[in-house]
């Protein structure tokens, strides 16, 4: 209940504000380069029909999306996996994995929730199809991954799933390689060329609708591809026990001895329920062999997104971490593979299988109670200044231009950064609202901005990006609550 908007929400809401209607907000949205993701416009438009300017209703739409995901998540594995346990496993531990964290309290996150909830959707209408060959299940199926692929991009790669569940099976038939893989690739031939036609919108047509320039470059570069593949496997592994062990002394903090209690209780519940039953024999093995495919498809789905952009990485927390959830799959699954394999190897393990699943519980869940923790913080840091700021600012005259010096950009950033205010598009739509004057310009001071002369001059590797001039410009200090009109620094001596 204490969690509220951050970053690029605030972009959203004052896009969906300035017009107030469902249509009128969708169109605003569409006319500033949103219709790239054509689905998060009526999605954001609804949330904001809703919610308005008051976050609850955001978060629970936002957590129906997640159980939403892990329904789909478990019907899908329990239908390739063949067993019940194994299925319910992999998806409690993806749904615990602290990857995708920040989708759980980011609103602008939420178009990739709803895109991991349909492409699931499709995986599980197509595996349908390939039974029993009805045209309506494979259209259906196409239709999801279509809108999945309009609303985030991040899982364009996910039907990897399916064709790594088809070789797996087929070998285990004991069908040769090549028969296996052209199976696999027939099979997946309908996403091809659904993927396509959403590629087609997002890096041209979009561009001829609305007049607007590619803003999505794609490239190769090999070294990026394998520091994409090496971010992404450091994100399933030794970076997530290092943010559990760094943030195990916060439990004390954030919990207190009670619900340490509750926590250590909680996650013994949740290894009870997500323990794993003998799964010998063939259809065992055959089953561990399915996971661990369809764990390093996941594991590729996750990270062939960003290995061709040149610019973004796989992130555990922080601003980006929004981009990992699809590696959560991927470790929920990938995990649950060496579980099982562990029990079949070692008997003895099986009695040790709950204090270690109880561990592996705990540990996530204090480390996303911590993540929420901060979040509820960097919302107080932001309605104090917004508060404060946008009383005075009342004041000030049209059209004038506010500098925000003493906030911080990021808190937490010793374990894992959260963001409070970054730049001149997250705080000038919050103060714009809170305010309730649209005609103002808001930035915040960095360490890119230098006051000449004439203005205060934000510039980037010798670029300029915006120019303030002094006539009507005004700074507020939020860590002395006081306001200042800057004047010209002196002159430098020709001396």
């Amino acid at each position: 209940g204490q969690l509220g908007f951050y970053h690029d929400d605030w972009v959203l809401l004052e896009f969906l504000t300035e017009d107030g209607s469902f249509w009128g907000g969708m169109a605003r949205l569409a006319k500033a380069g949103f219709a790239v993701r054509p689905l998060n416009l009526p999605q954001f438009a609804l949330f904001h029909a809703v919610g308005g300017l008051n976050p609850l209703p955001y978060h629970l739409a936002m957590l129906l999306l997640e159980i939403t995901q892990g329904l789909l998540l478990y019907s899908l594995l329990a239908r390739l996996l063949k067993r019940r346990d194994l299925a319910l496993t992999a998806t409690g531990i993806a749904l615990l994995y602290p990857n995708h964290a920040v989708t759980h309290y980011w609103l602008s996150a939420s178009g990739q929730t709803a895109a991991l909830d349909l492409a699931l959707a499709s995986l599980l209408l197509h595996s349908r199809w390939q039974e029993n060959r009805r045209k309506s299940f494979l259209a259906a199926g196409q239709a999801c991954y279509l809108l999945a692929m309009l609303s985030y991009e991040s899982i364009a790669f996910l039907p990897l799933l399916l064709g790594a569940a088809s070789v797996a099976g087929d070998k285990g038939a004991g069908k040769p390689w090549l028969q296996a893989f052209r199976s696999a690739l027939l099979m997946l031939a309908p996403y091809g060329i659904t993927l396509a036609a959403a590629l087609f919108w997002q890096r041209a047509a979009f561009c001829w609708v609305f007049g607007l320039p590619s803003q999505r470059p794609v490239g190769f570069s090999l070294g990026h591809f394998f520091k994409t593949f090496q971010e992404g496997f450091s994100c399933l592994s030794w970076r997530i026990l290092r943010l559990c062990l760094r943030t195990a002394p916060a439990a004390w903090h954030d919990f207190g001895l009670g619900l340490i209690a509750i926590l250590a209780g909680l996650s013994w519940g949740l290894a009870r329920l997500l323990k794993i039953e003998p799964g010998e024999g063939e259809s065992g093995r055959s089953s561990r062999i399915m996971a661990a495919a369809t764990g390093i498809a996941a594991f590729a789905a996750a990270n062939l997104p960003y290995a061709f952009t040149q610019a973004y990485l796989p992130a555990v927390t922080g601003v980006m971490a929004r981009t990992s959830a699809v590696g959560a799959l991927a470790g929920g699954l990938l995990l649950a593979a060496g579980l099982d394999a562990l029990r079949s190897a070692f008997p003895a393990f099986r009695r040790g299988q709950i204090a270690l699943l109880s561990a592996f519980a705990a540990a996530c869940l204090w480390s996303e109670w911590h993540t929420a923790s901060r979040y509820a913080l960097s919302w107080r840091i932001q309605n104090d200044l917004l508060a404060k700021c946008s009383a005075k600012a009342a004041a000030l005259p049209h059209s004038a231009t506010v500098l925000v010096a003493g906030v911080p950009g990021e808190i937490n950033t010793r374990l894992n950064p959260v963001v409070v205010f970054a730049a001149h598009y997250d705080i000038g739509g919050a103060l714009r609202l809170a305010s309730g004057r649209p005609d103002l310009t808001v930035n915040i001071v960095s360490p890119r901005m230098q006051f000449t002369e004439e203005a205060a001059v934000e510039s980037w590797q010798g670029r300029e990006l915006a120019r303030y001039p002094y006539g009507n410009l005004f700074i507020y200090r939020y860590d002395r609550d006081e306001w200042r009109k800057p004047a010209a620094p002196p002159a430098k001596s020709s001396r």
